[in-house]
C-alpha cells in the first residue's frame, strides 16, 4: 500500500475482437497518464499484473483493467470489452465426380456464399483460387486435376473462418 496521497491514474484502450469461440482478442492500454513510471497493468481487477501493456489471447468477456504505477498507487478498475466476430456460414462444396484427360474439366461450386467473405478453393494443401462471396451459389470453375477439394471461408473484415 503506498504512503501518503496518491495523483489520479487515467488511460484509454484500444481493443481487437475475437473470433467466436475463439481466443484471439487482444486490449492494448495506452495514453496513460497521472502517476510516476514505469506502469504496471492488470486485466483482472489488479490480481495479477504484467510490464507490457498489451494483453493477448483473449476470449469474449469483460476484462477490469487496472494500471499500477511506481509508487503502488492504481486506477480505477475500467471495464474493458472484448467482443465476439461470427464466424461465416458454412456452404457445400458442389461438382466433382470424374474426368477425362483431355477434357474440359469438372465444374467445382460452393452451395452459397455471403457477401464480406473470401472463398479459398484447395486441392489438398496447394492454393487453387480465391472467389469473393455474392450471397449466392459462386462457381470456381472448371478443374483439370485429380484430388480432393475443400473450401476455407474468411470474413474479409475481421479474418475470421
Amino acid at each position: 500500500m503506498p504512503n501518503g496521497t496518491c495523483a489520479t491514474i487515467t488511460f484509454g484502450t484500444s481493443v481487437t475482437n475475437t473470433c467466436q469461440g475463439g481466443s484471439g482478442g487482444q486490449i492494448v492500454v495506452n495514453g496513460v497518464t497521472g502517476g510516476s513510471g514505469p506502469y504496471t497493468y492488470s486485466k483482472d481487477n489488479g490480481a495479477n499484473y504484467q510490464p507490457d501493456a498489451t494483453f493477448t489471447g483473449l476470449a469474449a468477456n469483460t476484462y477490469q483493467v487496472v494500471v499500477k504505477d511506481n509508487n503502488g498507487c492504481t486506477s480505477g478498475a475500467t471495464p474493458v470489452v472484448v467482443g465476439s466476430n461470427p464466424l461465416p456460414s458454412v456452404f457445400n462444396v458442389t461438382g466433382g465426380g470424374g474426368y477425362c484427360s483431355g477434357g474440359t474439366g469438372v465444374a467445382v461450386g460452393l452451395s452459397g456464399s455471403e457477401s464480406g467473405v473470401n472463398y479459398t478453393l484447395f486441392r489438398g494443401a496447394t492454393q487453387v483460387t480465391v472467389v469473393a462471396g455474392t450471397g449466392s451459389t459462386i462457381p470456381f470453375g472448371l478443374q483439370t486435376v485429380a484430388g480432393t477439394y475443400t473450401v476455407t471461408a474468411t470474413n474479409a473484415t475481421t479474418n475470421c473462418q
